[in-house]
């Protein structure tokens, strides 16, 4: 697992990194027109957000291991926060298709970014395993008196014998040279801290007929 990360983390930021230099290589290199110049720019801006995706992903990694780590307490508009999320990953990813259903004003008492990461791991951990345009779903609704975010997706789904080990540190199944997928195996492992710290809990189910589905768990806050 270890060597697979160093494989993985060595290729996530090499392949963004040689990205933004070839585009700034272009802009020095050419005379570009408006339209190419902005083309240009948004690939820049595109690589330089998967690598601060990346970046903070593992420093929160890092904080979550810190016996001093504490979470900030306040309260959280998590219907707002949600749709704002899926609109900004609709914008980042035109190929998904997300289909949100979002139960408005639910609360939760918790740490507003830990909250967003926990969203934003689960829905593009979907998107990176769905083939492009099948149904990404985002539902958010109260059940009794626990808030459930759920995404589900259409993509190939989980075998069991895998099911216990996907939330763990650096775990990926396969062989990190040959893998299609990106990612560093921190995403579901700090999915699954955030939502523990905030005494909440997650599932993974089958979705039907094909695909997963996460299912975290929460107290509402009123």
């Amino acid at each position: 697992q270890q060597n697979n990360f160093i494989l993985s983390i060595t290729h996530e930021l090499k392949s963004p990194l040689a990205s933004i230099k070839l585009s700034m290589q272009t802009l020095i290199k050419r005379a570009l027109g408006r339209e190419q110049l902005e083309r240009v720019a948004s690939l820049c801006l595109d690589d330089t957000e998967r690598l601060e995706g990346l970046v903070e992903n593992i420093l929160m990694a890092s904080r979550l291991e810190s016996p001093d780590h504490r979470f900030h307490r306040e309260q959280v508009n998590l219907s707002t926060k949600t749709r704002d999320l899926v609109e900004s990953v609709r914008r980042k990813h035109s190929e998904a298709n997300l289909i949100p259903t979002i139960e408005s004003g639910l609360f939760i008492h918790g740490d507003a970014m830990a909250s967003a990461s926990v969203i934003l791991n689960l829905i593009e951990n979907a998107i990176k395993y769905s083939p492009a345009n099948e149904e990404i779903r985002v539902n958010l609704y109260l059940d009794a008196e626990e808030v459930v975010l759920e995404v589900a997706d259409c993509g190939p789904g989980i075998p069991e014998k895998e099911k216990g080990n996907v939330f763990r540190r650096f775990y990926r199944s396969g062989n990190e040279e040959i893998r299609a997928s990106k990612g560093t195996g921190l995403g579901l492992f700090i999915v699954q801290e955030i939502i523990r710290a905030h005494s909440g809990r997650i599932e993974l189910l089958d979705n039907s007929p094909t695909g997963s589905i996460f299912k975290e768990i929460g107290r509402a806050h009123v």
